[in-house]
């Protein structure tokens, strides 16, 4: 072999080395690793557990920040308000309920590669995607009729608008805190600042 081959393979083995033996000494008591299931398995359920919990919790914020930025949008009266309020708030429950039933419908077949799905499987998954789709657009249909009992249409109009704003301003706060080095969690900026 020549000088320069000696040289490379020493080189590779001894990176080969450091990088094998790197993976050993992050491992904890136990020689469990990074991911230790062994004794700290009911912390891990624990920490999951409140994790769900405060991301529900944020859940209910935004919400609530979202409502409140649809009333102002739509500049909507106190009666208009609670009544919007009613029909936005179980419309969403809704929604969410039909997304997991759906979820809970389709994961079998999402489970499977999709070469690997039979014909029978694959008109079963589509059928399953049309009546969950159908069931989304008389939801829909069914909201706004409500809508318009208790406001003008042409506030009715603007709510999906007043939601895509909500959105558009909740990645331009969270893109300025993340300038500025805030944590994800920070509490919500104002929606009307620009």
């Amino acid at each position: 072999m020549k000088t320069n081959q000696k040289i490379r393979l020493i080189g590779m083995l001894a990176f080969m080395f450091i990088f094998a033996t790197s993976g050993f000494a992050q491992r904890g008591q136990g020689g469990q690793g990074r991911y230790n299931r062994g004794n700290n398995q009911g912390r891990n359920i624990e920490n999951r557990a409140q994790n769900v919990e405060r991301m529900k919790e944020r859940q209910k914020v935004v919400q609530t920040q979202k409502v409140d930025f649809i009333k102002e949008y739509l500049e909507l009266t106190e009666k208009e308000f609670t009544d919007f309020n009613k029909i936005y708030t179980e419309s969403i429950e809704k929604q969410r309920e039909m997304r997991n039933s759906f979820r809970k419908e389709m994961a079998p077949f999402y489970k499977k590669k999709w070469n690997e799905l039979t014909e029978k499987e694959a008109d079963k998954m589509l059928e399953i995607e049309k009546k969950h789709h159908q069931n989304m657009m008389k939801l829909r249909d069914d909201e706004i009729a409500k809508y318009k009992k208790v406001m003008p249409t042409n506030k009715v109009a603007k709510i999906k608008e007043a939601e895509r704003e909500f959105k558009r301003n909740m990645v331009r706060n969270a893109s300025k805190r993340g300038a500025r080095g805030e944590r994800r969690m920070a509490p919500p900026l104002d929606m009307n600042e620009e």
